[in-house]
């Protein structure tokens, strides 16, 4: 990790994976025995004095009974309880470019997390100037509040000292402006490097999957293809409800009109104003009933269902990053293949053409430290093994053959144009063999830490990928549940109001 992350951390020793040159080591997922509950509301326009431009800021309220949150809110002015106390309720104001500064350190410190993602910037919300309406900064709100509640419920982010410096500091103001200068070049770094890998393995695809992850892949497309299904059902029973909800004003409106009309020109005591009015009292409960239900499909459930799209997409960021270090294990290993395979070809050229056992001892003398022709007949025997081993990883012994053919006609052509223009062929194959066995010999360490890194961020992201899956299905449970509850509290409250309505109807006969 970056001395850049490190300081973004404000000298952070966490529980989490942390990293060992190239080796991850295995984090802390256990769950912790601490309550911490936070609720994101109450979205204000704010318009500073010195005329630059306004802002919405939202109220990030803090319930937990660690003992680490309640010690720095005591030490920074908090309230301090006599005898100590067993849980803090911390309040502060956070605006929107401060979640996208814990959410980018987040990133950073975790890489084989899966990072919550924080809501969509609106672009034309922005233009349009409606980034300060009703609609928009109730929707956003309700983002906040899926994505903290996410990392509260991770083992690992919850841990975050960063965010908890961002739940309860008093100077979060101080602290942003001295980590946004630090920050914003580790930002652009690692995008340029994720950039730069995306495009290097834009064509490639992983050629030894992981059933695990085959599995994943298949339930995850089927999955995020349900919730947009959902998302689009919603959307136009949102649509539909709204032009109802027209409908019934302008019904309500008639039937008053109406009521009025008929109470100037009916005679005294007729019943048939009341029964106008009754109604027309259960026209305007229903459109304002629907109203509510149809807000709380748009700005609850709706936005619900948006984020958990955004947060499948995040699990399949991590899938991806997780197959661009296969890709690149796999792409070590078959050059380190092909080196082999170059270097076993060498040798039998040497053991056809070199004019008998002093060119083969000389050869073996190089390659196995030893003269005379037994330690070439040895080298080519250990050679000839190895090669038929990395033939079997490549694929095909046909596919091998071709490849052998091809490099012996080559080294052929090219070693008799290096005759004819009096080249010292010994010396130059010697060369070329020494420099073969220091590329083989740097190569096989590298594929062999490439190996350990791709087989540790794999278990990674499996453990990831359950805790994932258990965040994921709570929060659809809990968004299910409440659309169950708030229409059954709907079709409740029509049902009294109309029985009420019904029955004064009747007594007015």
């Amino acid at each position: 990790m970056s001395n850049s992350g490190n300081e973004t951390s404000a000298g952070e020793s966490r529980d989490g994976e942390k990293r060992d040159g190239e080796i991850i080591v295995k984090g802390n997922r256990e769950e912790s025995k601490y309550m911490l509950d936070i609720i994101v509301s109450d979205p204000q326009k704010r318009s500073p004095d010195n005329g630059s431009s306004s802002y919405v800021t939202y109220q990030v309220s803090t319930k937990t009974n660690r003992p680490s949150y309640i010690r720095n809110h005591q030490s920074s002015g908090g309230d301090e309880e006599e005898g100590g106390a067993e849980e803090v309720l911390v309040v502060v104001h956070r605006r929107f470019s401060d979640f996208e500064l814990l959410y980018h350190v987040l990133l950073n410190d975790y890489p084989t997390c899966i990072i919550p993602p924080l809501p969509n910037k609106k672009i034309f919300q922005y233009i349009a100037g409606d980034r300060f309406s009703n609609s928009f900064t109730q929707k956003r709100c309700h983002s906040l509040q899926n994505f903290l509640r996410r990392i509260s419920k991770h083992p690992m982010l919850s841990q975050s000292n960063m965010l908890e410096f961002f739940l309860i500091s008093s100077d979060w103001e101080v602290y942003k402006k001295k980590l946004n200068g630090t920050f914003s070049n580790v930002i652009h770094n690692n995008n340029k490097e994720e950039m730069t890998e995306v495009i290097m393995n834009a064509f490639k695809s992983v050629h030894s999957q992981n059933e695990m992850f085959v599995e994943i892949k298949k339930n995850t497309e089927k999955f995020e293809s349900n919730i947009s299904k959902i998302d689009k059902t919603f959307s136009k029973i949102v649509k539909k409800n709204e032009l109802i909800i027209d409908d019934y004003f302008k019904v309500h409106s008639n039937f008053k009109d109406l009521q009025e009309v008929m109470t100037g020109e009916e005679p005294e005591g007729n019943s048939l104003p009341e029964k106008i009015k009754t109604f027309n009292s259960g026209v305007i409960k229903l459109s304002y009933s629907l109203n509510d239900l149809n807000k709380f499909y748009s700005f609850e459930f709706l936005t619900d269902m948006r984020n958990l799209e955004q947060y499948i997409n995040s699990l399949k960021s991590l899938i991806k990053l997780k197959d661009q270090k296969q890709i690149d294990y796999e792409e070590l290993s078959e050059y380190l293949s092909k080196s082999l395979h170059e270097r076993d070809t060498l040798l039998r050229t040497y053991s056809h053409g070199s004019g008998g056992g002093d060119m083969a001892g000389a050869i073996g003398g190089h390659t196995n430290g030893s003269g005379g022709g037994g330690g070439a007949a040895a080298a080519i025997s250990t050679t000839t093994d190895d090669e038929d081993a990395h033939a079997s990883h490549r694929g095909s012994t046909t596919k091998t053959r071709s490849k052998y053919l091809l490099s012996t006609t080559n080294n052929f052509i090219t070693n008799k144009l290096e005759e004819i223009a009096g080249f010292n062929q010994e010396q130059i194959k010697r060369d070329k063999l020494k420099s073969l066995e220091t590329k083989i010999e740097s190569l096989t360490a590298e594929v062999r830490t490439s190996k350990i890194v791709t087989e540790e961020f794999e278990a990674e992201c499996l453990e990831e990928i359950k805790l994932f899956e258990k965040i994921k299905n709570n929060e659809l449970r809990q968004s299910l549940n409440n659309l169950v509850d708030h229409n059954l509290q709907f079709y409740e409250d029509m049902h009294k109001t109309w029985s009420t309505i019904n029955s004064s109807l009747q007594s007015h006969s």
